[in-house]
């Protein structure tokens, strides 16, 4: 096929699941239940329940410091029909921006500083701080940039 280069995909699909393992092995270390004990994809499914959280409210914190993350129903979820006691990572974005296992750990420190601190506005002002700060290190094009490579635009991206 035209433009198919499958080594170039699967180090990209290697380095979603290498990053989406490190993430539950950090979030894990910090106390937080993985749903299935890890993951074998790009996802990881937190109980949060485990630490006292509601999944939905979980979703309204992180999004507000500035980190995606979707309420989750888990296995033998204990909540109510509206209330669940998960919530689903995704680290093909962040792994697309060039983040690796390394820095799962300051990723898995943000969400979990967050949502130790939800009712703390001042420390989640400095977490969305610093979650901006990761994202300006690993900007969207930033691995184009170097290469010199084209948007997706057809424009050069430097």
């Amino acid at each position: 096929m035209p433009g198919h280069q499958p080594g170039k995909c699967h180090r990209r699909e290697s380095r979603h699941l290498q990053a989406a393992a490190a993430l539950a092995v950090e979030l894990s270390g910090r106390g937080y239940r993985i749903v299935s004990g890890g993951t074998d994809n790009h996802q990881v499914l937190v109980d949060v329940a485990s630490k006292g959280f509601d999944g939905g409210a979980c979703e309204k914190v992180l999004e507000s410091a500035g980190i995606i993350a979707n309420r989750n129903v888990i296995p033998k979820d204990a909540q109510n029909p509206g209330k669940v006691s998960g919530i689903r990572l995704g680290t093909a974005g962040i792994s697309a921006r060039g983040m690796l296992k390394t820095e799962m750990a300051r990723v898995a420190d943000l969400i979990d500083t967050a949502l130790m601190s939800s009712a703390d506005g001042k420390k989640l002002g400095e977490v969305s701080r610093l979650v901006k700060s990761l994202s300006r290190e690993f900007p969207v094009y930033g691995n184009l940039h170097a290469r010199g490579e084209k948007s997706a635009r057809g424009r050069n991206s430097r």
